[in-house]
């Protein structure tokens, strides 16, 4: 072959190279602006609930005023958390426990006790740590201890990193199940007014941690106390032949028996601008607005390849430091880590949020 034909040749194939290569830069391009375009759309319409959201999600999220009605009347100063021993090792399910769990399930079933469950009331009833329990229902103060957050600049939320523990509360479920056996064995003796008080202080800790948690494990947990002190109020009415209790029970029953997943702040990271509107009503418990800021953080970094690519979107950093200014001290504390954690991500890079994101993907 001539040295005219090799030169045609060689400059046909750089041709038809150049060309496939343009084409896919265009592809790519294509590709990126259709994907830039769609979360863009997607965030506005995130930014936009749909009418009647919002009001579905507070009423969800509103303590039914019958608990607090209930409650015991709060006298003191200490602080309820640390009487109940919340964050405390221990309090895990020792034999103790177990034999209470299993006396109060036959109770509740309305199975036959056996000897074994007529021990477990009658050591329940002379249990003076449950005294414990009632006299935390009479505080005012519910502390609300973050010391996962105290490594700001260090740490980042999940996925991204260890994120927030969640404190210890088996001491809590421990003390209420061992409460409710107490008082229907008080039901038994027709004890009426100790057993009222004991289901007051059930509902006097829901309200306490209701509005003091810091993660939504701990409003599951007094969710449940409110179903523990309904079903309880439930047996009184039925003993005291109270109908306006039996009323109340009623109500906070059903309130309590709502299913306890994680509708309207369980959003896929396709819709981290929607979480973060929820963490910025202050009309929420804080547990919730915890739980949606870390959602819209971790939304913000990893819901789509553009933005593991080009970072977390702006508007997504103005709402977080926004948070940051917060009057609850829980979540403006959590929205500075938050702020930190989208900030280093921003400066790690396109090469190193890509290696982070594919380390993700190994480590599930």
């Amino acid at each position: 072959m001539s040295e005219a034909k090799k030169s045609s040749a060689l400059a046909f194939w750089l041709g038809c190279a150049t060309v496939a290569f343009v084409l896919m830069l265009v592809a790519v391009g294509g590709i990126m602006a259709w994907m830039i375009r769609r979360e863009a759309n997607l965030g506005r319409a995130a930014l936009t609930p749909p009418a009647g959201w919002r009001d579905s999600l507070r009423a969800r999220f509103t303590l039914p005023p019958e608990v607090v009605r209930l409650a015991l009347p709060r006298t003191g100063d200490a602080d309820a958390a640390e009487l109940l021993g919340i964050g405390v090792p221990g309090g895990g399910l020792d034999s103790v426990a177990r034999l209470r769990i299993f006396a109060n399930n036959h109770v509740r079933n309305g199975e036959p006790l056996t000897p074994q469950d007529s021990a477990t009331m009658r050591a329940t009833f002379a249990d003076s740590t449950l005294d414990r329990f009632v006299l935390a229902a009479r505080q005012r103060r519910y502390e609300a201890r973050l010391p996962d957050l105290d490594s700001i600049g260090k740490e980042l939320y999940p996925p991204l990193g260890s994120g927030p523990k969640i404190r210890n509360l088996s001491r809590v479920t421990r003390a209420s199940t061992g409460l409710t056996l107490r008082i229907r064995a008080r039901l038994e003796r027709r004890e009426l007014a100790p057993a009222r008080a004991e289901i007051g202080a059930l509902f006097g800790v829901a309200a306490l941690m209701w509005h003091g948690e810091t993660t939504y494990f701990g409003l599951q947990v007094a969710r449940r106390l409110v179903g523990d002190g309904a079903r309880e109020l439930k047996r009184y009415a039925l003993v005291a032949r109270d109908t306006a209790a039996a009323a109340q029970a009623a109500v906070l029953e059903q309130w309590a028996s709502r299913p306890r997943t994680r509708p309207y702040i369980s959003f896929t990271y396709a819709y981290p601008d929607t979480a973060l509107v929820v963490a910025a009503d202050t009309t929420l418990p804080r547990g919730v607005r915890a739980e949606a800021l870390r959602i819209g953080v971790t939304g913000s970094a990893l819901s789509s390849l553009t933005r593991m690519i080009f970072g977390p979107p702006g508007r997504a950093l103005r709402a977080v430091r926004a948070l940051e200014s917060d009057p609850d001290p829980a979540v403006s504390r959590a929205a500075q880590v938050g702020d930190s954690t989208l900030t280093r991500l921003e400066q790690l890079g396109i090469f190193r949020r890509a290696k982070l994101a594919l380390g993700l993907v190994r480590n599930r």
